[in-house]
């Protein structure tokens, strides 16, 4: 039986929150089954496979470094594998001398199979904090691999949230990276030539 390929709309999606947006996704996807269900249906859906693993943009590199191509057969027997912040896209861009990792909301077991998998390769200028902050990431054994001389960290400064947490920013500190958090510095920018790297935090909260 052939198998028709169906595309999911994405237009007219209207994401309020994370929550939100997985919900009217969720009401779209069973709306277009219903629409067209029927023997040999199939939902276009990439595999950890095919993500791309390097590009060039310009002259910037652009390394797709998580998740491997057999995480989702991995999931199957490593619980910790079906948390979705896991399975987010890490991605390493440099340009020249400088780069920035941007590890998205994975956590200490994605962060330590990252870290076996790529060692030295995760290296990097500058860091996005994985998820946020909170101590659910940014383990020792991740921060040693990357040693960023400064880290960015998106997060809204909720009181009592813990992101965030005081013992991420500790070991961040700890190894002198400089942190620049955009509930305090509001949008925070950096620029480089390949070679210098100057970071401009909107707010000055000194």
């Amino acid at each position: 039986t052939p198998v028709s390929v169906m595309p999911i709309p994405f237009a007219d999606l209207t994401p309020f929150t994370r929550e939100d947006a997985r919900d009217v996704w969720k009401a779209k996807v069973a709306e277009a089954v219903a629409r067209r269900k029927g023997p040999g249906l199939a939902l276009a859906s990439p595999s950890c496979d095919d993500l791309p693993r390097e590009a060039m943009i310009g002259s910037a590199r652009w390394e797709g470094l998580y998740p491997p191509g057999d995480f989702p057969e991995r999931s199957q027997f490593q619980h910790w594998r079906r948390n979705e912040n896991n399975n987010s896209v890490v991605v390493r861009v440099s340009l020249g001398d400088v780069s920035v990792l941007i590890p998205g909301d994975i956590m200490q077991p994605a962060e330590k199979d990252l870290v076996g998998l790529v060692g030295e390769r995760l290296r990097s200028t500058a860091l996005i904090a994985p998820h946020h902050g909170s101590r659910s990431s940014s383990s020792q054994e991740f921060i040693r691999a990357v040693s960023p001389k400064a880290v960015l960290i998106s997060c809204a400064g909720r009181p009592g949230s813990g992101i965030p947490h005081p013992q991420v920013l500790q070991r961040y500190e700890a190894i002198g990276a400089g942190v620049y958090r955009t509930a305090r510095h509001g949008a925070v920018q950096l620029t480089t030539d390949g070679h210098e790297v100057e970071i401009i935090p909107f707010l000055n909260p000194h």
